[in-house]
This record gives C-alpha cells, sequence and structure tokens, in this order.
C-alpha cells in the first residue's frame, strides 16, 4: 500500500514537472505577500537588486476582495486585509505577513459550534541566489493560525525550492517552485506541491507604470488515506504596478477536486481584485 501511494505521489509529481517545463512555464516562490497570485515579483527583472549589498527592509499593506490560496478561498469568499514586512541581507531573506481568515463554524470534540480561526501569521526565512539569467531559492516556511481552536489542527510548515529564469531578460520571466510539508494543515499527512508560472512584462507607461499578464498552474499531491487530497489549481490575471501602489486583477480556478468537497464560493472560478502598498 505504502509503495503504491510513494509511486502515485512521484508519477503526478513528475508528470505535473513535465508538463509545465513543455508549456513552458516557470515559477518563482512567491513569498505570502504574492501568494495569492504565485507570480514573481519584478525585483528578479532587477539588475541593481542582483547586485545590492546590504540589508534592505520593507513593509506592505494590501487589500483583497476574497484570499485565495492554493485555489481555496481561505476567507469564505469575503474580502481581507493583509499585510505584512520584509528583511534581505545579500542572498538571505526573512518576513511576516498576517491576513483575515474565516474557515466557518464546526463542532468541536464536545460537539460545541466553535470558530475554527479568524487570522493567519506566516513567517519565513530563505536564502536566493542569481546566476546570469537564473535565479535559486529555498527556504522554510511556518503558517500560524494564532487563535485558532487546537482541534483544527490548522498551524503547519513547508519546505521550498525554486528555479527561477528570465526567459527573456526584463521581459519574459518565470520558474517552478516545489513544496513539501510532512504534516500539511489539519493534520492530514504530507503533501508535496509543484507551481508554476509565466509572466509577460508589457512596455512601460512613462516612468512609473509597469503593467504586466501572467498565469500559473499547480499540482498538490496529498496523502488520501490520512484525509490529504490531489488537485490542480491556476489563475490568470493581469496587473499594474504605479509607484508604490500593486493592482492585480485575476480569474482563479481548480480542477480534480474529490467530489464530495463542494466548491462553492470556496474553489469554484472566481474573479478576484487586489490592492497592494509597498514601500
Amino acid at each position: 500500500m505504502l509503495r503504491t501511494e510513494v509511486l502515485k505521489a512521484i508519477r503526478n509529481l513528475v508528470g505535473c514537472a513535465v508538463f509545465m517545463m513543455l508549456l513552458p512555464m516557470q515559477h518563482a516562490h512567491a513569498q505570502p505577500a504574492q501568494a495569492q497570485t504565485g507570480i514573481p515579483s519584478l525585483e528578479i527583472l532587477d539588475d541593481n537588486e542582483e547586485n545590492a549589498k546590504g540589508a534592505k527592509f520593507t513593509v506592505n499593506v494590501g487589500l483583497a476582495s476574497d484570499y485565495r490560496f492554493r485555489g481555496f478561498s481561505d476567507t469564505d469568499g469575503s474580502a481581507a486585509i493583509q499585510g505584512g514586512a520584509d528583511f534581505k541581507y545579500d542572498w538571505f531573506y526573512a518576513g511576516v505577513w498576517a491576513t483575515n481568515v474565516n474557515f466557518g463554524v464546526f463542532p468541536n470534540l464536545d460537539n460545541a459550534f466553535e470558530e475554527s480561526g479568524d487570522y493567519s501569521i506566516y513567517s519565513w526565512v530563505g536564502a536566493n541566489k542569481k546566476f546570469g539569467r537564473t535565479e535559486l531559492d529555498g527556504g522554510f516556511i511556518y503558517y500560524a493560525y494564532p487563535n485558532a481552536a487546537g482541534w483544527a489542527d490548522l498551524d503547519f510548515f513547508e519546505f521550498y525550492g525554486s528555479v527561477n529564469y528570465d526567459l527573456i531578460p526584463k521581459d519574459l520571466v518565470g520558474g517552478v517552485t516545489l513544496y513539501y510539508s510532512p504534516d500539511y494543515q489539519g493534520g492530514v499527512g504530507r503533501n508535496w506541491i509543484i507551481e508554476s508560472s509565466l509572466v509577460k512584462y508589457l512596455p512601460k507607461f512613462g516612468d512609473d507604470w509597469q503593467p504586466s499578464v501572467s498565469g500559473m498552474l499547480a499540482y498538490s499531491d496529498g496523502e488520501p488515506s490520512k484525509g490529504g487530497i490531489d488537485y490542480w489549481y491556476w489563475n490568470v490575471g493581469a496587473s499594474v504596478v504605479i509607484d508604490y501602489f500593486e493592482f492585480d486583477l485575476r480569474f482563479y480556478d481548480t480542477f480534480d477536486v474529490p467530489g464530495y468537497i463542494d466548491c462553492s464560493n470556496v474553489c469554484d472560478g472566481k474573479v478576484v481584485g487586489r490592492i497592494t502598498f509597498e514601500n
């Protein structure tokens, strides 16, 4: 049984990787502030970023009409207020990011109905290094739900690694990222995720407006014997960066989600708008 599950996981992950390479679509590791889109940030195209020495600190705050995390709404289809901070020194970086969430009300172990949590905090550390047009990235991320009921078992952590590539320098960029958690959210056992994306940067308007179009495709391989699920998720949309602001409009959807899951307003197709300020 274990051998069958291992072979199935390897087959799906390899198949997904091959399919994504044939697109070709690649994805750089997206820090949580960009977690909704899974799209690389413009920083990887900036030669000054590559050569920057010394410390860099940024903060961000955003508002989204929904918070879609890996294809599923973490706010039950409602709006989200989000914000965080990032620190980078040479190849090392670390950060923290928070958002409101709404997983609904469920019966606890005493059969009394209880909120399963209303906010989450993500924290991460990692390292990245660019070699010409290729960037390598890897690290650790912890997802915490401080006021969530203990029975919900929402907290979890992941390791990630990515390869990033400027297909056309300062024009077309992408990457592929692999995530692994030994005990995924909800205590459902190990989980592998492979994400890939492609972003096309359009000509600038003046000095400050940077528009782009992008898309992402991903596969999540869970452990069904412990309650995990296997499914695909994707998004496609457009963004524009104006000075310190980013405006993003994007369509999210999933497919091959197990039939017993009701995707209504949670993992069905939806257009989501988001505005982010970063400085």
